[in-house]
């Protein structure tokens, strides 16, 4: 789940030729600490209805370790250029 924000760069590494501009886009969307609570309270729920594993045992603290897992991503990508 940690390098779920980065995924976008397949998709970037095919449109984008210039690569500021790519680096600009990469950074937008998928890296939003916005955006990435809502997609991990759905893949969250999704594990926790679907799934008959471990997120159905102990829903609480696999909801903050996937949260953790997808909004620490862009805090430390903040850190580096």
């Amino acid at each position: 789940l940690g390098t779920l924000p980065d995924l976008d760069a397949l998709w970037l590494g095919f449109t984008a030729a210039d690569p500021v501009a790519n680096m600009i886009e990469h950074r937008s969307f998928s890296h939003s600490l916005l955006v990435l609570p809502w997609v991990a309270a759905l893949i969250w729920w999704l594990f926790k209805r679907f799934g008959n594993g471990r997120v159905a045992q102990s829903p609480t603290r696999w909801f903050w370790a996937i949260q953790l897992a997808l909004v620490t991503h862009p805090v430390l990508d903040a850190f580096t250029v």
